[in-house]
């Protein structure tokens, strides 16, 4: 059982809410709203289709004004576009334009891997997107519902990797909110039209940029680190349960 099946069907005993799973616990029902995988009711498919679109994302915050990781669309191989920016920025992140986890995305410091990292993408996914590898001296999540941050920690990279995905063996240090990220975070989710989600802001050369805006909130690997996290995912989760049960 997922730890957000396990949260989520105390929170509607505690709450006297109906529940029901479906596909193994993959889809929830609670009070007649669905809760498929880690995308709640509070948000509307729109905004969530467009979080998920990791390119259409950067366009629209860039257009807000809002710092934000580059994230360039492909559907194809663009040889000279993409030798363009390799020459440019000296390395590249290759990924999914959709997707999560750190799942297929690689970084590529050599002229020879990026085409053969591109085709192994590409065939995998139907489209990808380019960034320039940024030097991360730090990675932030914040969860906000309803425009409010929720909780904000940073997350400590494996030794020996560059990746901060928790799946992957990073881990979360919860850190009191920084009125900056507070800031970028809010802005962020106004402009996509998201209720709840979780927004990934990295520390870079000095500055912050959103890295992107995730409109399914996950917090199985964070849950599970202590007790006290534990109740605190809880607790975010019965606040958007509770949400849905007043609307």
């Amino acid at each position: 059982m997922r730890q957000i099946e396990k949260i989520l069907q105390e929170i509607a005993a505690e709450e006297s809410l109906d529940y029901h799973s479906y596909s193994d616990g993959w889809i929830i029902k609670v009070n007649e709203k669905l809760v498929t995988g880690y995308h709640f009711p509070n948000n509307n498919a729109g905004s969530s289709n467009l979080c998920n679109d990791k390119s259409a994302t950067f366009e629209i915050l860039n257009e807000a004004d809002i710092p934000a990781v580059s994230h360039l669309f492909f559907m194809e191989i663009d040889e000279v576009q993409i030798r363009f920016l390799f020459n440019h920025y000296g390395s590249l992140v290759i990924k999914p334009n959709q997707g999560t986890g750190g799942s297929d995305v690689y970084h590529v410091t050599s002229q020879t891997e990026l085409i053969p990292t591109i085709e192994k993408v590409l065939s995998r996914s139907n489209n990808m997107t380019v960034s320039p590898f940024e030097n991360i001296a730090q990675e932030y999540r914040l969860i906000i519902l309803n425009g409010d941050v929720q909780l904000t920690y940073k997350k400590h990279v494996q030794e020996g990797s560059w990746k901060h995905n928790l799946g992957l063996g990073a881990k979360p240090e919860i850190v009191p909110l920084d009125p900056v990220l507070e800031d970028m975070a809010k802005r962020a989710t106004k402009v996509v039209g998201i209720n709840f989600a979780s927004v990934d802001i990295v520390e870079v050369d000095g500055g912050f940029k959103v890295l992107e805006i995730n409109s399914g909130v996950m917090m199985e690997k964070f849950s599970l680190q202590s007790d006290e996290n534990y109740e605190i995912a809880k607790s975010i989760y019965r606040k958007a349960l509770t949400h849905l049960k007043s609307n």
